[in-house]
Formats: C-alpha cells, sequence, structure tokens
C-alpha cells in the first residue's frame, strides 16, 4: 500500500485525509495558497497494533506521496489544456518530465518489493533524493495555479531566490523546470525584437497589441476635429503599450527598449521597407546567473539597429528636416512675402462674416499667393508629404479655443476679464457679434505616413494655434501699418497740432504690436528653430526625435504667450484697442473725404499734363492757376478737418481708445514683470525691456 500511495493510491491502512483531492477539484477553497491543493495521506485505525518504529517511517514518507498527488493533479490540469496560457503548459511539462523519472523510481521500488529485497527502512533511505524533488515542484505548481505569462516566471524566479536558498537540490530543480517555462515567452521576445509581431492569444508577454497596427498607420486628412482630451495622447502610443505584471528577467527600462524595437519594426514594415525586416525570429537564450546580462545586452542591439534604421528612413527618404521647414514657412509664416500677398488679395473678404467667406475661392488666393511667393517649395518633390495646403476656418475664436484647452487651470475666460476681440464686434464697425473669416482662418495639410509619427494630429493643431496667433496679431500690425499711411496724406496740411494726440496713439500701438511681431520671430522661433536643428543632428532614436520636437513646440507656445492665460487675455484686450482705434481712423478718412478728393485731384494734375504736352499753351501762368487751384482746395479740406478734429464725437472716442490702451498696457506690462520676476521666463523680461526701453510706461502712470 506504500508503493501505491506513492503513485496517488488509497488502500485499506493508507487513506487520503478529511479534504481529499476530489473535494478540492469541486470547491476552490480547498487550494493552498503555497502549495496547492490541501490533501494528505493519514493511517486508518487498523494500524494501531503495528510497531510504533515503522508507523514513524510511515508517517515520514506519507507527505511524499501527497506532494505527488498535488503535483500530478496539477499537470495534469495544465498540460493538454491551453486556456493557463502557453507558459503554464511549459512549466506544466517541465514538471510531467521529472514526475515522469519519479514515477521511474517508484517501479524500481516495487519490482525490489517483489523481489522481497525492500523494506521501509531502505524505502525511507532510498526515498531520500525525491522528498526535496517532490516538496520543491509541489511549492512551483501551487504557485503556478494562480500566475500566468511573464508573471509566473517571475514568481518562480522569487521563489527560488528567497525561499530555496541554501538547498542546493531544489534550485537546481527549480532552475531545471523555469528554463522549460520560459521558453514560449522567449519565443514571444524573440518574434517581437527581430520581426515587431507576437503570437500572444493567452495575454502572457510584456507587449499588449490593443488593435491591428495597420488600423492608425494611415495619413490623417485636413479637418479632421481633435479632441481636447487627445491633446496629450500620441498616436504612437495607442497600439502597443506595456504589461508590466510581465515583464520577466528585465528592468522597466530595458522592457521600454523591447515595445520601442517592436514598434519600429512595424514602422518599417508599414513603409513597405520588407528587406529590412529580418524574416527569422532571434532565438534567445537564458545563460545561467548571465541570463539577464545576456538577454539585455541581445535587446539592446535589436534596439539600436531598429532604432538606426527608421530613424534614417524618416531623416533621409522621407526629408523630415524639408518638410519641417516647408511647416515653418507657411505654418509659423516665416517670409512674409507670402503673407502680405495673400491680405492684399484676400482682406476683403476675410473681413466678411465666416458664413458668408467663400472658402474655394480663400483657396484659389492662398496658391496664387503661394505660387506668386519667393523660394517657392511647392514643386520641390521633397515636400511630397504635404500633398495640398490648404485652408480652413474653425469654429471658435482662438482665445474660445485656448480656454477651453486651459479650462482645467482656471480658464481664459474666468473671472471679470476684458472682452476679446470675437465679442467686441471688432471689424468691421456695425457688424453682428458673428465671427469674422479673418478670426478663424488657420492652414492645415496632408501628412503621409510615417512622418505622421513626428508630426502627428496633436502636433499640426499646435502649429495650427500658433499660426492664428501670429496671423492675427500680424494682421493687426498690418492695420496699424495702414493707418500710418493714411496719416501720410494727412502731412501736408495745416493739422499737426490737432493730429498730435493721434499721431502718438498710433506710435505707441504700432510700438507694440511691431516689438511684439519682431519676439515672437525673431527672439522665440528663429533660436528654437536652430536649437531644433541642432537636436535633430544628434538625435539616436525616433522617440528622441519626437522629444526634440515636441520641446520645440512646447517651447515656441510658452515663449509666444499661449500657455499664459494672464498675459493673453490682456493682448486680446490691446489688439482689440488697436484695431479699433484702427476703424476709427478710417471712418474718420471717409467722413473727411480726403482721399477721394485727392485721388480726383491727382487725376485731373495728370489730365492737365496731357493736355499740356499735346497743346503747348500759350498761356504763360497756367501753372500759377494750378497752384492757386490746390491752395483753395488745401484750405476747404483743413477746415473740413479741423471741425472733425474738434468734434466732441471724435475726441471722446480717441480719449477712450487711449485710455483703455493705457489701461491695458499698464496692466500687460505689470503681469509680464511679475512673470518674468517670479517664474524666472528670460524671455518675458526680454519682451518687457523690449516694450519699455526708455521706462516710458513705467514712468508714465
Amino acid at each position: 500500500e506504500l508503493i501505491g500511495a506513492m503513485m496517488g493510491l488509497e488502500g485499506r491502512f493508507l487513506q487520503f485525509g478529511s479534504q481529499d483531492l476530489r473535494s478540492t477539484k469541486e470547491n476552490s477553497k480547498g487550494f493552498s495558497s503555497e502549495n496547492g491543493p490541501a490533501c494528505e495521506f493519514r493511517l486508518s485505525a487498523s494500524t494501531r497494533n503495528i510497531d510504533p518504529c515503522l508507523l514513524h517511517l510511515v508517517q515520514q514518507i506519507l507527505p511524499v506521496c501527497a506532494d505527488f498527488v498535488c503535483v500530478n493533479e496539477f499537470v495534469n490540469s495544465r498540460v493538454s489544456k491551453f486556456e493557463y496560457g502557453l507558459v503554464a503548459q511549459a512549466l506544466a511539462s517541465a514538471v510531467n518530465s521529472l514526475i515522469q523519472e519519479y514515477l521511474s523510481f517508484v517501479c524500481q521500488m516495487e519490482q525490489l518489493l517483489h523481489q522481497s529485497k525492500l523494506t521501509i527502512s531502505k524505502l525511507w533511505s532510498y526515498i531520500q533524493s525525491s522528498i526535496s524533488a517532490l516538496r520543491t515542484l509541489r511549492r512551483i505548481s501551487g504557485m503556478a495555479r494562480y500566475y500566468k505569462g511573464g508573471h509566473l516566471l517571475t514568481q518562480v524566479n522569487i521563489l527560488i531566490a528567497n525561499e530555496l536558498d541554501g538547498d542546493e537540490r531544489a534550485r537546481e530543480i527549480a532552475r531545471c523546470v523555469i528554463e522549460e517555462a520560459c521558453k514560449p515567452y522567449m519565443d514571444m521576445l524573440g518574434s517581437w525584437i527581430s520581426t515587431g509581431r507576437v503570437y500572444d492569444p493567452y495575454s502572457e508577454f510584456m507587449v499588449e497589441n490593443k488593435y491591428p497596427f495597420e488600423v492608425r498607420r494611415h495619413a490623417f486628412e485636413p479637418s479632421q476635429e481633435v479632441p481636447l482630451t487627445s491633446l496629450n495622447s500620441p498616436i504612437w502610443e495607442d497600439c502597443f503599450c506595456l504589461r508590466r505584471r510581465h515583464i520577466y528577467l528585465i528592468n522597466d527600462d530595458t522592457a521600454e527598449k523591447v515595445l520601442t524595437t517592436g514598434k519600429y519594426l512595424n514602422v518599417i514594415r508599414a513603409c513597405s521597407v520588407a528587406d529590412s525586416v529580418n524574416p527569422e525570429n532571434r532565438i534567445l537564450e537564458i545563460d545561467g546567473a548571465r541570463g539577464c546580462i545576456v538577454l539585455t545586452e541581445q535587446i539592446c542591439h535589436a534596439f539600436d539597429s531598429s532604432a538606426a534604421l527608421v530613424l534614417n528612413l524618416i531623416l533621409t527618404d522621407y526629408h523630415f528636416v524639408d518638410n519641417l521647414r516647408f511647416v515653418k514657412k507657411y505654418f509659423l509664416i516665416e517670409q512674409g512675402d507670402f503673407f502680405v500677398q495673400f491680405l492684399d488679395m484676400a482682406e476683403k473678404e476675410l473681413l466678411s462674416a465666416v458664413t458668408n467667406v467663400s472658402k474655394a475661392r480663400i483657396q484659389s488666393l492662398l496658391l496664387m499667393s503661394i505660387q506668386s511667393g519667393s523660394n517657392n517649395l511647392e514643386g520641390n518633390s521633397k515636400t511630397a508629404f504635404l500633398d495640398e495646403l490648404v485652408c480652413e476656418f474653425a469654429r471658435d475664436h482662438l482665445i474660445d479655443r485656448l480656454d477651453a484647452i486651459h479650462r482645467s487651470s482656471g480658464g481664459i475666460m474666468g473671472g471679470l476679464q476684458q472682452k476679446t476681440p470675437s465679442r467686441n464686434r471688432t471689424f468691421p464697425l456695425g457688424h453682428s457679434g458673428e465671427l469674422k473669416g479673418i478670426e478663424t482662418l488657420t492652414l492645415d495639410c496632408t501628412i503621409e505616413w510615417p512622418l505622421s509619427l513626428i508630426l502627428s494630429r496633436q502636433a499640426m493643431e499646435l502649429y495650427k494655434l500658433l499660426f492664428r496667433h501670429i496671423f492675427f496679431c500680424k494682421y493687426v500690425e498690418r492695420r496699424l501699418f495702414g493707418t500710418w499711411l493714411d496719416h501720410q496724406i494727412l502731412k501736408e496740411f495745416e493739422i499737426r497740432s490737432l493730429l498730435g494726440e493721434t499721431y502718438c496713439l498710433r506710435q505707441r500701438m504700432l510700438h507694440l504690436m511691431q516689438n511684439l511681431v519682431y519676439y515672437m520671430m525673431f527672439e522665440v522661433i528663429e533660436p528654437q528653430w536652430h536649437k531644433l536643428m541642432d537636436g535633430i543632428a544628434n538625435v539616436r532614436t525616433v522617440d528622441d526625435l519626437v522629444k526634440v520636437h515636441s520641446n520645440f513646440q512646447a517651447t515656441v507656445s510658452q515663449e509666444c504667450l499661449l500657455t499664459n492665460i494672464t498675459l493673453l487675455r490682456i493682448l486680446a484686450k490691446l489688439m482689440t484697442t488697436c484695431l479699433s482705434f484702427t476703424d476709427h481712423i478710417r471712418l474718420f478718412m471717409r467722413k473727411t473725404g480726403i482721399e477721394e478728393e485727392l485721388a480726383s485731384a491727382a487725376t485731373e494734375y495728370r489730365l492737365n499734363r496731357w493736355n499740356t504736352h499735346t497743346r503747348r499753351p500759350k498761356a504763360p501762368d497756367r501753372a500759377r492757376k494750378i497752384q492757386n487751384k490746390r491752395n483753395i482746395r488745401l484750405g476747404l479740406q483743413t477746415t473740413r478737418l479741423e471741425h472733425e478734429l474738434k468734434s466732441v464725437a471724435y475726441q471722446e472716442t480717441l480719449n477712450a481708445l487711449r485710455i483703455d490702451f493705457d489701461s491695458s498696457l499698464s496692466l500687460f506690462m505689470d503681469q509680464l514683470k511679475n512673470d518674468s520676476s517670479a517664474q524666472s521666463h528670460s524671455h518675458f523680461a526680454n519682451l518687457a525691456m523690449r516694450l519699455d526701453f526708455n521706462y516710458f510706461i513705467s514712468n508714465g502712470r
């Protein structure tokens, strides 16, 4: 019966305990957290008359029988069933191999028994080597019931390190089991770092593939709305992620390299560079104590080779830098000829309500301005990823958009703020509060794979916000230049004393906008662009390239005030005041009719000169008559201008605009200086010094 119990069989004298294996199969509470099912053999009552010494030896052997039953039950439940995972099945197979050796030993003992050469004492002597082995296998199988995949392998390693220390026989058995158990896991790892693919039907590997990579690799199209919640969720991280509990034998940094290596290989495959991806899996082996070191070296080698390959693919084959220069030229308005020519043709259309603007006409004018611009890049085949640069009209004002993005930190529109341009009916006067085309105009383009990894939809959304901000600032500057040209017309009239305050206010506004635009273009974008180019020259991986480009965008956005809610709100009020001032001057010029009269006089003068050349006048005083007529016209116009400049409506409007501008500018400078000192923003200090270089604003309060 003892030999039978060693094979899991009950008898007359040796029987299962109160909680036997059959009950544990039906009741999950019968499993011990350490050693599996809580089963045991016990002696029946009929053994009371047996020699106590023999009973003691039998009781020493019975735990081996219980260990075998538990281990054998684990093997039978795992070897033929895949739902527990490939790693658990491989572990059960390795345990089964050792169990077969044990059963061979039992058969030998049974043969000795039939030959009458075996006693209980000899059996106790022979079984010593199996006691430690079965106890170790029971502990491993008991642990394996609750884990799978890389998590299971990690727990077995912890068991070897913490609980089997000092028992070399047990450690050797555990290492033998785990070497076999980790083979499916290592096959997955080798496939991932060599081909970018992995067969993991039971979620055992450290890398999780959420959905097929091909679903997300296509280029995004313009006009796709980007949810605000996804501005920090790059496409690069959507398809694959780490299951950290299944990381085995390597640290977190190396696991990140494993994840990135497979992603790089998927990028290469998606670019149809099939020859660059090794179709054969790497064979990864664990070499005893150096297993972790060797595995890490192999992973680092695979990472370096795939990183260099995909980086060269993006920078060389797809001309990333050339395409980035294209984005800079148009989205960051690097060259002014494109901006000037476009507004010369499209400004009248853009001043209409956005619902009345013809998108097709604006698109046509945009392409004309690009094609007629200097250093045109449209015909460059290196920028083929920009299939078409298109104009779009946003659904909300820039301030509203930024307010929605920053709402979590209080919102741009929080508190008792001044009105923004979208709410102050800036242009044209008398129009309703509906958004104008000039307020919502933005650019967009089609980004091809794999450049969309860096110039992602989120990155292009930030470029669009920067374009709208810079475009609107340059538009306000342009409107103030138009006011300056109007004032040049008035210089021939003797009304300089009446226009002194108007000239001063216009020059202060122009000073603000010119220096603000200069600051953004030449003190923010250009230096950061050179840093970006230096960073691109030194990157080693695509992740480094994404990081360098993201840092460029973040720095430019911050230093262009897009991330400072308070400053942006005050700046919006300042630009509103500037546009209201230009509208006021245009209304003044229309009411006085100076431009029309000057144009009429110029036409008459050209006709007189033509008549002079064709009919040779005989009257020598013709020039004197023309001069007298001009003096009379100037006198009448001067009287009309003086009357309008001295009117109550003109003075009240001018004073209101001056007061609004002074108060907003003072708030802007105070906030700028406070932020530059409190947050150590040197770029804010540079802007403050540029705007108030002679302390005129500080001393003029």
